[in-house]
């Protein structure tokens, strides 16, 4: 199955590939590979009816993929406060008036879609954001109802649910055991009230986070989840294992602890615009926690999953006294991701809501927008028709982010080709700089760390998408420097200087 030969590369091509990496690594920093699945080039825009046309087709075409899966995203772009570190584009603080146009918005959504996708059977429905508890009980209520009254679902759909432990409350809870919810997660970060409150989360602590423990276990919820973040100034790796370890104590099914992927606006606030100063604070954490977390959990019951650079899971399975279920009881089969490397197999994403991605399978990635200056103007959507090579590269980021192989027998039967004849040029130019080894069972490149493995995933990105960033990014500068100068000549006009 080997049959791996080269690509030929234009003359010069390579080199001008170089000089463009590092005109983009100079401009956008290097923050996650993942990142590099989203460079598209210019975005596309739709109407909300023309995407209903595209959801249509799609659930007409998956009768030729009886193995895909289907999942629903409902986004909730809204927070009570927009913490530094937070690397999503549309979160706004929460209010009454936005909440409530937001539900009728999702409303009127689900009444125009859901005719569309009929023929799919829905496996997972996700709440998050954002913060999908700012919604109300009732808000809660009345975009749930209509979920199922407007979507088929299997019988064995699993429901999640992620909550920000300030705004929840046991009235929403009871709305959400109601309509099935058995999955909720909620983000801790770290455990140092003061940390919190510097990166704009309020002073939340332990006893708060132990409070919510207690009150889901108490209504009879066994699958609770948290996530941890790594690389906050502030902390230190040694601090927050002991925090890891004060959590596990409660008994969560699982934690993901991850690695602080830096925004400009991260590294210009916390560490005065110096790339390099937050990769040398990060640097003790990728060396030290693994192990830190080895020694958290041994003798716990609980084991541990890693990627390079990215995250690490600590789960454990459920106990005999948790897998029991009352008589009639639903039980959800389905794991929810956005990855289609995480899934194994193709993959629709239903999106719901303002700045909700929508993901269909080898086709487009999608996402819904409200206009700036009306937000209960009429949705559109934008995004990006990327065909097979989009979706190979949205699955290459994520794969090749946390592990060093693609399984070639996987790979073929996701996409029903090999990965050689998506990507040749990318596979050559590894190959050139001895990155690369293929066998009848993988693609394999060579072990790197985090910024290096970003680096040799950029040769995935096509020249038009990266050329368009760069000459996005200085596009920006441009307009910068020009404004920098407007406003010294206004500040040092004659009546700027009387102003």
């Amino acid at each position: 199955m080997t049959g791996f030969v080269p690509a030929t590369l234009p003359d010069g091509w390579m080199a001008r590939r170089e000089d463009l990496h590092a005109r983009y690594e100079e401009l956008a920093g290097l923050n996650d590979a993942s990142r590099l699945g989203y460079l598209n080039g210019a975005d596309q825009r739709w109407t909300e009816d023309e995407i209903v046309e595209k959801w249509r087709e799609a659930a007409v075409a998956q009768d030729r993929r009886t193995d895909a899966i289907n999942h629903v995203y409902l986004h909730v772009p809204f927070c009570k406060s927009i913490c530094s570190f937070c690397n999503y584009e549309r979160l706004r603080p929460s209010s009454p008036v936005l909440m409530e146009q937001y539900t009728q918005r999702v409303l009127r959504s689900l009444r125009k879609i859901g005719p569309a996708v009929k023929p799919l059977r829905w496996h997972t429905l996700y709440m998050g954001g954002g913060t999908a508890s700012v919604l109300s009980a009732d808000q809660l209520d009345q975009v749930l109802t209509a979920i199922d009254e407007e979507l088929r679902w299997h019988p064995n759909s699993t429901r999640f649910f992620e909550f920000d432990p300030s705004v929840f409350r046991p009235n929403k809870l009871q709305v959400l055991l109601k309509h099935g919810f058995e999955h909720f997660s909620f983000g801790v970060q770290t455990l140092q009230s003061a940390i919190n409150a510097d990166h704009n989360r309020g002073p939340q602590g332990f006893s708060m986070v132990e409070r919510r423990f207690r009150e889901l276990r108490e209504a009879g919820v066994v699958n609770i989840s948290c996530d941890f973040l790594l690389g906050l100034k502030g902390t230190t790796p040694e601090q927050m294992a002991e925090e890891i370890g004060k959590v596990l104590a409660l008994q969560p099914r699982w934690i993901d602890v991850y690695f602080l992927t830096p925004t400009r606006e991260y590294v210009d606030s916390h560490f005065g615009g110096d790339w390099e100063a937050f990769w040398t604070y990060i640097k003790p954490f990728h060396e030290r926690m693994p192990q830190l977390i080895q020694e958290a959990t041994a003798g716990t019951g609980y084991r541990t999953r890693r990627g390079h650079g990215h995250a690490i899971i600590i789960y454990r399975q459920l106990t005999v006294e948790e897998r029991k279920s009352k008589p009639g009881e639903h039980k959800g089969l389905f794991s929810y991701t956005q990855l289609v490397d995480q899934q194994r197999r193709p993959l629709h994403l239903l999106g719901l809501g303002p700045s909700a991605r929508s993901l269909i399978f080898s086709q487009a990635a999608i996402e819904c927008r409200t206009p700036d200056h009306d937000p209960d103007g009429d949705h559109f959507f934008q995004g990006h028709e990327y065909g097979l090579e989009g979706e190979v590269r949205l699955f290459l980021s994520h794969v090749l982010r946390d592990k060093d192989e693609i399984d070639r027998a996987l790979f073929q039967r996701i996409f029903g080709v090999d990965l050689g004849g998506v990507i040749p040029h990318a596979l050559a130019a590894w190959h050139a700089q001895g990155k690369l080894s293929v066998t009848d069972e993988t693609y394999r490149l060579v072990r790197e760390d985090r910024r290096e493995r970003i680096r040799t995933l950029l040769w995935c990105v096509p020249d038009g998408p990266l050329t368009y960033e760069v000459e996005r990014y200085e596009a920006n500068l441009r307009a910068q420097a020009r404004k920098k100068e407007s406003d010294a000549r206004t500040r040092t006009s004659p009546a700027g200087a009387n102003a």
